[in-house]
């Protein structure tokens, strides 16, 4: 009965958007409809349209900006020293493989239904509304809390050059947003052009950091040291003062791991932006493989040139300050001398970032002063996708927001509009922007005295995406199972989504079809597992404090506070979607492809619905075989209503 209600909700709203003075751009792309000085006017159309302009490359730049910022050069180090390098090495690849499989399951969904907002759109058809309401607002808090938690975490950095606190209040806490927001307001086609540049240069830093730590092992500095396998072989490690063994310590090395991989879903987030569904087809497909390959490469870099239990490594301050190896004397050579130094000696100019730390230890001067400014450029670079993906978060929660239901609706419902001349959510935009601005500036004053009040936040963010990730591959696994219970009337109906016997269609989506539902029930388990399991590892000694578990589950803890209160205020509404007959399934897949199919064909260019045409005519369209003669047959008509279908 809910598929029923919302089909009719879709297909009213869509056809009085069809009738409404909407304008088009000359390349096709859809433009909210506006008054004449240019303002926001979302009064004429219920449900707001961004631009589609992204290309495959720009999507594909977009994920590896919101995936490479800090995380695998100060989480990397995290792991190593808790685990050592072995430990480092499994810790990125398990995550590596658990971000595979969440991608194979989003990847599949997005490649049918490139909808705006996709995760909420999923939960919505295939598990539950109100959960859909909280992951939405998890995902938007992760990334909008995450745009200013960077620009603190680039402050950090900036001490290595001794950065004083007024520069860094106006350059980073200050012109750093402003600027940032500018280019998020430009339009999503500059901005794309812009993150094409930002990812090519961290996909390049990436390997040429990896260079040079070839070039440390050898020896190729002012140092002359060779460290070849010394500090490899030393394997998986454990740190007894903060876990009691090897499980614990990879269990331990997993959570820093993980929160390096946070923002490569966030291919999904540009589905609505994307020129049409095969430009989604590539970067869906490979960003975590790459991703993973990538990391891996990185950690193989570092591992080899630090000692696990480098006192320099950045160590949580909840865990113990001494190194098992502490008092071990090393020949190290800095400041281009060779001199016999204890290991826990202190470099000249802190860093928490680990290259910069094997840099140092050969003495160079100029290596480690232009890697931190590489990884400052990298973490603002982060900070603006993320306010992007906060932006278009924000954006697709409130823009089906009816505003005549009330005062506060309204209200809401204008983080729901686009602007007419850019095309950009320019109040989502606006409210993901400044809701943590003051952050920065509380950390300036106080010090490191709210250090712990910012971690609690910023691991809140964390641990929300993460549930995002579990409540994705949730919705696959009921999306799998409802298909394969009506699979005879999926195979006549759409054939398109017909998997079993021949995985060819499902396959060209995703590399991993063959391995579904597996991969999806891996992901969810995995997911989980991080955030309730792993995360607690180093408690595992005895040793718990306040802080600790408060930055563990105070965010899956407000999740399920506000689900519990949705469904206990929403009283008429179910606890879960339940799959029922192929007529609801059927009502389900056509809710996904209207809410796909808003204002252009999928497979083609951006280009008006005819209003004339009857909505439950939508093409079904495979992004592998979107130009064969087929699928423009199929696109001229199909009927997405079965006609005496078996099962009605």
């Amino acid at each position: 009965m809910q598929h029923s209600v919302g089909i009719q909700q879709v297909n009213g709203l869509a056809q009085s958007r069809d009738l409404a003075a909407g304008a088009h751009t000359s390349d096709g792309s859809a433009q909210a409809p506006s008054s004449s000085n240019g303002s926001f006017d979302s009064s004429v159309t219920p449900f707001p349209l961004l631009r589609r302009k992204l290309q495959w490359y720009q999507i594909f730049t977009i994920a590896i900006s919101a995936t490479i910022g800090l995380g695998i050069f100060v989480n990397g180090g995290k792991a190593l020293q808790v685990a050592g390098p072995g430990g480092a090495l499994f810790a990125f690849a398990f995550v590596g493989l658990v971000a595979i499989a969440v991608l194979e399951c989003i990847a599949e969904m997005i490649g049918i239904w490139p909808v705006s907002n996709p995760f909420g759109e999923f939960l919505k058809v295939f598990v539950d509304e109100d959960l859909a309401t909280v992951m939405g607002i998890a995902y938007w808090y992760s990334y909008a809390m995450g745009f200013q938690t960077l620009l603190v975490a680039a402050s950090e950095l900036c001490g290595f050059w001794g950065m004083s606190t007024t520069m860094k209040a106006l350059v980073l806490f200050i012109a750093c947003p402003l600027v940032l927001y500018g280019i998020n307001y430009l339009g999503v086609y500059r901005y794309g052009i812009i993150e094409v540049i930002i990812g090519t240069i961290k996909i390049i830093s990436v390997i040429g950091a990896f260079a040079l730590m070839i070039a440390v092992n050898h020896g190729d500095f002012a140092s002359g040291l060779r460290i070849g396998t010394t500090y490899i072989n030393d394997g998986f490690k454990v740190d007894h003062e903060v876990v009691t063994g090897v499980f614990p310590a990879l269990c331990a090395a997993v959570v820093p791991a993980c929160f390096a991989y946070i923002g490569v879903e966030v291919v999904a987030m540009t589905a609505f932006e994307a020129r049409d569904r095969t430009q989604l087809r590539l970067p869906v497909k490979f960003i975590a493989y790459f991703i993973t390959v990538l990391y891996i490469l990185a950690v193989a870099g570092f591992v080899v040139n630090v000692k696990w239990c480098d006192p320099n490594l950045p160590l949580p301050t909840s865990w113990a300050q001494s190194r098992p190896c502490e008092g071990i004397i090393n020949t190290i050579y800095r400041r281009g001398e060779n001199s016999t130094l204890p290991h826990n000696s202190t470099l000249p100019h802190q860093s928490p970032a680990i290259y910069v730390i094997a840099l140092m230890e050969t003495g160079e001067r100029v290596w480690p002063a232009f890697i931190t400014g590489a990884l400052v450029f990298s973490v603002i670079s982060t900070a603006l996708t993320n306010l992007y993906v906060a932006s278009r978060s924000l954006f697709g929660m409130t823009r089906r927001i009816d505003r005549q239901a009330g005062r506060i609706p309204r209200l809401f419902a204008k983080l729901g509009t686009v602007h007419s001349r850019n095309g950009v959510p320019a109040w989502a935009l606006f409210v993901s922007a400044v809701s943590f601005w003051w952050l920065p500036f509380i950390r300036l004053g106080h010090g490191d005295s709210v250090g712990e009040v910012i971690n609690i936040l910023s691991t809140m963010g964390s641990t929300g995406c993460l549930c995002v990730w579990a409540s994705q591959c949730l919705a696959y696994i009921r999306y799998h199972s409802w298909l394969r219970a009506h699979r005879n009337n999926v195979r006549q109906t759409y054939p398109r989504l017909y998997r079993w016997g021949d995985e060819s269609l499902a396959q060209s989506r995703s590399f991993g079809a063959y391995f579904q539902p597996a991969l999806a029930w891996f992901g969810f388990i995995a997911s989980l597992a991080i955030v309730f399991i792993f995360n607690s590892a180093s408690w595992w000694h005895g040793h718990i404090t306040t802080n600790e578990v408060i930055a563990a589950y105070i965010g899956p803890a407000f999740l399920a506070i506000v689900w519990l209160c949705l469904k206990l205020f929403n009283t008429d509404r179910v606890w879960y979607q339940r799959l029922g007959a192929w007529p609801e399934l059927n009502q389900a897949i056509t809710r996904l492809l209207n809410t796909a199919d808003e204002n252009m064909l999928p497979g083609t260019d951006a280009e008006p619905v005819n209003s004339s045409r009857q909505r439950s005519q939508v093409p079904i369209i495979d992004v592998s075989t979107a130009n064969t003669e087929e699928n423009n047959a199929r696109s001229r008509q199909v009927d997405i209503t079965p006609q005496n279908s078996p099962g009605q």
